[in-house]
């Protein structure tokens, strides 16, 4: 798991299976942990990325994502119209991550792969992936 600025918080409380990588570089956007999460893993393994705003995704989700997932192809979750995290990039394509900058995240290599080609992405339908809280008031909805 990557954090940032809650990172001694979340450390506290996940456990301690689970290994909890800060990144000191945060501020400087979303690119920078999907960079430092792409170091981190290893480079004949898969990654699979997710982003803890995601409050609809469940187990059940990441169970739904991980039975779609094909070793040759980003797996990638579609929702609300949009192909992004979670994903899951095999071995031979994480290296698309290091292209990311500043506010980016995989979303957008995941949809260039996708407007590419359409082969290049298996698309997992997951519509509670699209429940995304970035304000207090999302918290309402």
């Amino acid at each position: 798991m990557i954090t940032g600025h809650w990172h001694e918080a979340i450390k506290a409380n996940m456990p301690s299976e689970i290994e909890v990588v800060f990144n000191q570089h945060w501020q400087s956007g979303l690119a920078s942990s999907v960079k430092l999460a792409n170091q981190v893993v290893d480079a004949n393994k898969s990654l699979l990325l997710g982003l803890g705003d995601q409050a609809g995704l469940t187990s059940k989700s990441i169970t739904t994502l991980c039975s779609a997932y094909r070793q040759d192809v980003i797996s990638a979750s579609q929702y609300l119209g949009l192909l992004g995290a979670p994903a899951i990039f095999p071995p031979d394509q994480r290296h698309y991550l290091d292209l990311v900058t500043g506010d980016q995240g995989a979303g957008k290599i995941i949809r260039q792969r996708y407007n590419e080609n359409p082969r290049n992405v298996n698309v997992v339908p997951l519509s509670e992936a699209g429940w995304d809280i970035d304000t207090p008031s999302d918290w309402l909805d």
